[in-house]
């Protein structure tokens, strides 16, 4: 029983996953922006129906964003915050 659960834990953490960078794809795309790459969380930590996100860009910069985990949910913006909850001084 316990196999079953593990196995449909990770269908949604890969369901949410993917889910996120359509997503994120289409947020890039209405940004005029093409991701060089992007690394999506399956993780929705809080219970919003959203994951962290980062798109790498030609040029190096990265985008941080959080995505819906379901398709057309799109994307928000998110600030950068160090390890200890500040934010960057940069």
């Amino acid at each position: 029983m316990m196999f079953v659960l593990m196995l449909a834990c990770q269908d949604l953490w890969a369901f949410r996953e993917e889910k996120a960078k359509i997503n994120a794809r289409s947020f890039m795309s209405d940004m005029g922006q093409e991701p060089a790459g992007m690394s999506c969380s399956g993780n929705d930590s809080d219970g919003d129906w959203y994951v962290s996100c980062t798109v790498l860009l030609a040029d190096g910069q990265r985008w941080p964003l959080e995505c819906g985990v379901f398709e057309n949910m799109g994307c928000r913006e998110r600030a950068l915050v160090n390890v200890i909850g500040q934010q960057p001084t940069e």
